[in-house]
């Protein structure tokens, strides 16, 4: 008999079709069998580093493919003809719509594409946002967060005497609401990956020199143009040194005794040193709160993602440098800068003229009581944390909808690398374990089995608890990566399944080996 002939519920994250996320139950030709379906719409970059799923709205444009000189208002030097808009401005120009007003937290997702132009700059507003400044033939997608709903135009401007064309504006609002992100990184099967709420700081994440966030100190020279960066557009920056250049922040304003964690993307052209560093400036002076040396990391055909936390101390103004030294002649590219709170990094937030805050991810599916089978079977999750240490409110749990009335739980614990098990039967606890792993932020494959007097766990192919005093739960029927709806998990998941059946110790070992 095929495990498959018993399993109800699989969760493998592999993509999206159709916009919805597609978890295949390979039995009797079902492949629709899936906990957390629901519309959204990918932006996975091919090197696996901008991995996030988005609800996205409907178009705001009319005519943004410029199939007819309308509805748009043009200013000197704009023209619409062949279904593209051209711009012979001899000074800053726009061509603008109104989409009506954005909502400021809101967030819009913006693509355009430059068929055309003679080296000056293109750029795209709305929200009270100006977008990337481009200056590149190619297709560009953005996600701004709205400061302002003053305006209900959005402008497309063409800067420093720019001649060129432009096709297929759109603007869509972008939600995420409980639908999964899948995380392609680290190389093999894909997962979902479930992060608290952040907020990147730095607000020109892929833009870097004069006027914006780093800042190229004398004795560097700066390209923003060619380079391909990990998002496959040409907006990596190639910083090299003629002498002490450096490429750093202004004086941050962080909260004092805080911990926080700067990540970016580098890759090597010839630099034989390179160094990041983190200045703290108190009452006396300056301090280095960290400093790097990532010269080793870095190849010169793959990028690296840079991270090192510190805390700010009693310091009051605080210095980031990308290049705090960089030998002279020698030259690195770097892209997607990233500072945020907290104690580890997560994944990349992009930024473009202002801090954007991505929410704490929430999952779960109710109303699959007819694919569980409370009196007996098997939970199996294959799962990472975020960091060795947590926060003892990250649950994953299996619940009537009260996690304290009947339910099986996984939570991630505050002490090293541990895990805790909890079984609930008419809000009574019937089990309630605490395990300790190799390492919690590796994936491991954690199976539970139950039945009436039967509660077993098995990990990585090894049983390591058991107790034979247990009372089933009843009324199973919904999955939550939270308790409730707070006590969030977050971490990573590749497979979740669930099964009808309590297997037999042979079978669990074979599905967690």
């Amino acid at each position: 008999m095929s495990l498959l002939d018993d399993v109800s519920i699989v969760v493998t994250p592999n993509g999206y079709k159709a916009g919805e996320l597609y978890a295949v139950k390979p039995n009797n030709g079902d492949a629709d069998m899936d906990v957390t379906r629901a519309t959204a719409a990918t932006r996975v970059d091919e090197n696996g580093l901008v991995n996030y799923a988005e609800v996205i709205g409907s178009e705001l444009v009319t005519n943004g493919d410029f199939a007819t000189d309308s509805n748009w208002t043009k200013g000197t030097g704009w023209s619409i003809e062949n279904g593209y808009a051209e711009s012979t401005a001899l000074n800053t120009r726009s061509i603008y719509q109104n989409i009506g007003n954005a909502v400021v937290g809101k967030k819009y997702k913006i693509t355009y594409t430059i068929l055309e132009t003679n080296g000056g700059n293109f750029k795209l507003v709305y929200g009270g946002v100006n977008g990337t400044i481009r200056n590149s033939i190619g297709t560009y997608s953005e996600i701004i967060t709205a400061t302002s709903s003053s305006d209900s135009n959005v402008y497309f401007d063409a800067l420093n005497v720019m001649i060129g064309k432009i096709d297929n504006i759109s603007v869509k609002e972008v939600t995420r609401d409980n639908v999964p992100r899948i995380d392609y990184t680290g190389g093999g099967c894909p997962h979902i990956l479930a992060e608290p709420q952040r907020t990147n700081i730095v607000t020109y994440s892929e833009t870097y020199g004069s006027g914006t966030f780093f800042i190229g100190t004398s004795g560097s020279t700066i390209d923003n143009t060619t380079n391909i960066s990990p998002s496959g557009d040409a907006n990596a920056t190639q910083l090299t040194s003629t002498g002490a250049g450096k490429l750093q922040s202004g004086g941050l304003g962080l909260t004092q005794n805080t911990d926080y964690v700067l990540s970016f993307y580098a890759k090597n052209v010839d630099a034989t040193l390179v160094n990041s560093r983190v200045l703290g400036l108190g009452g006396s002076g300056g301090t280095n709160l960290t400093s790097v040396d990532y010269t080793s990391q870095l190849s010169t055909t793959e990028w690296t993602r840079i991270t090192h936390t510190f805390n700010t101390g009693t310091n009051t103004t605080i210095y980031v440098y990308l290049s705090s030294s960089l030998n002279s002649g020698g030259t690195i590219q770097l892209w997607g800068a990233q500072l945020e709170e907290g104690s580890y990094a997560t994944s990349y937030i992009p930024t473009s003229g202002s801090t954007v805050t991505r929410n704490q991810d929430i999952f779960t599916r109710d109303g699959i009581g007819s694919l569980i089978n409370s009196t007996e079977g098997v939970l199996f999750v294959e799962m990472a944390a975020l960091q060795t240490t947590n926060t003892n409110t990250e649950y994953l749990v299996m619940s009537d909808g009260g996690y304290a009335n009947n339910s099986i739980m996984f939570q991630l614990r505050s002490g090293a690398n541990q895990l805790a098990v909890w079984g609930y039967s008419g809000s009574v606890y019937q089990i309630a374990e605490i395990i300790t792993l190799t390492d919690i932020t590796d994936f491991n494959k954690i199976a539970i089995k139950w039945k009436v007097n039967d509660f077993e766990v098995f990990i990585n192919g090894s049983s390591v608890y058991s107790s034979g005093t247990y009372t089933a739960p009843t009324g199973l029927d919904r999955i939550e990566f939270s308790r409730n709806g707070s006590s969030l998990f977050f971490g990573k998941v590749k497979q979740l399944q669930v099964y009808t059946t309590a297997l037999s110790d042979d079978q669990i070992r074979q599905i967690t080996q």
